[in-house]
């Protein structure tokens, strides 16, 4: 199973993250001016991914106790964590009938960020559903956002 854990502070504005085959994105409302000082993925200037532990919780053979990485940043207001199951990308589709790609999403994410959550989840359902056409759902779908 695959599965993502957050606690959030909002007082200290420190969110902690442990991901088992899930990853967790954080768009910034700013530019990330300086990435190397981040240890985490970039995708274009606005969002850092922060990868997950690629090993799932439960099933067979778990002889041995996995741990995961419980990573720890800080937000600010403005900035937005997307947290979201693989049927998203996992969709096929298009003019082609090809999967839409984890890349393709994030993209759009991107574009969007500006817009308020509830915009986002409108937009999104219309991005995903003009992407899908006659094409039968493939998986779960699922993408939660959380503005600061």
């Amino acid at each position: 199973m695959d599965m993502v854990i957050c606690s959030f502070n909002f007082k200290e504005n420190i969110f902690q993250y442990a991901g088992a085959n899930r990853p967790l994105w954080l768009v910034r409302k700013e530019k990330i001016e300086d990435v190397s000082a981040i240890s985490t993925e970039h995708f274009k200037e606005y969002m850092e991914i922060i990868r997950p532990n690629k090993n799932p919780i439960g099933g067979f053979n778990q002889e041995q106790k996995d741990l995961f990485t419980n990573y720890n940043f800080e937000f600010k207001s403005g900035d937005t964590i997307y947290l979201l199951t693989d049927g998203y990308a996992d969709q096929f589709g298009g003019d082609l009938g090809k999967k839409l790609l984890s890349k393709r999403l994030r993209d759009y994410l991107i574009e969007i960020k500006n817009e308020s959550m509830n915009k986002q989840e409108i937009l999104l359902d219309a991005f995903f559903e003009k992407w899908r056409g006659e094409h039968e759902q493939v998986d779960d779908v699922l993408i939660i956002g959380i503005r600061m």
